[in-house]
């Protein structure tokens, strides 16, 4: 929560999974600003100087055995009301936009040198059978689909879950074909296993996967709404 304090709001709570935050100088915040308001209203959206007092940041060992992603605590931090972005109470608007902007662009990065990828897994498994073939070619194919949606919609903004979905999709299946073609060798090869753990965190990031496909079921095909659970 963030309580406005005169020229300030009074920063406590905690985050998790934050990427490379124990790096940052800066990052972005959403905080409830008023609890009487219900839901997406009442939060709103900060630029946080990781610097200031009562900041702790936490990094999380992950299974790659890397530190990605962090938990973040505050406690009483004094953040200036000038480092508000939009208007109070009015942040989600701003979040929103922001995931669209990352959505899409994972969308972009799923296609970016992925032919040069798998020539790469092709050529560090020597041979490939028909299983490996098959799947190849379907891999190839979805990323040429997605490259297509992302040319000809890339700015509608209700491209962004489906590129979002795709591209994680896709990079699980990526890191699965080339653990696949390696065999047992692919958990001896430091980057193919880094990728293999690291890939089903893509169906998390950025808006699980279930999230993506509840707007494309509400917003695009027009589906009923999940139902809420009652408080």
């Amino acid at each position: 929560s963030a309580v406005r304090d005169g020229d300030h709001f009074i920063l406590n709570g905690q985050k998790v999974w934050s990427s490379n935050a124990q790096f940052a100088q800066y990052g972005i915040l959403m905080a409830r600003t008023d609890s009487e308001q219900p839901k997406h209203k009442g939060i709103t959206f900060f630029l946080l100087d990781m610097q200031l007092a009562g900041i702790e940041v936490r990094p999380i060992k992950q299974m790659t055995g890397d530190s990605e992603f962090c938990e973040v605590f505050f406690t009483d931090v004094l953040l200036p009301a000038e480092c508000v972005l939009g208007e109070v109470n009015a942040g989600w608007g701003v979040a929103m936009a922001v995931l669209q902007d990352e959505r899409g662009g994972a969308g972009a990065a799923g296609v970016i040198s992925l032919r040069r990828r798998l020539e790469t897994m092709v050529e560090n498994a020597g041979t490939v059978d028909a299983v490996g073939s098959e799947e190849l070619v379907r891999i190839l194919n979805r990323g040429k689909a997605l490259q297509s949606l992302m040319e000809l919609r890339g700015g509608d903004p209700l491209i962004a879950p489906i590129a979002k979905l795709m591209n994680s999709e896709l990079g699980y299946d990526e890191a699965q074909l080339d653990s696949l073609l390696q065999g047992s060798e692919s958990m001896l090869n430091s980057a193919s296993t880094d990728n293999l753990l690291y890939s089903p965190g893509m169906s998390i990031a950025g808006g699980s996967s279930e999230i993506q496909r509840n707007i494309i079921g509400e917003r695009i095909l027009g589906l009923p709404r999940e139902p809420e659970i009652a408080e």
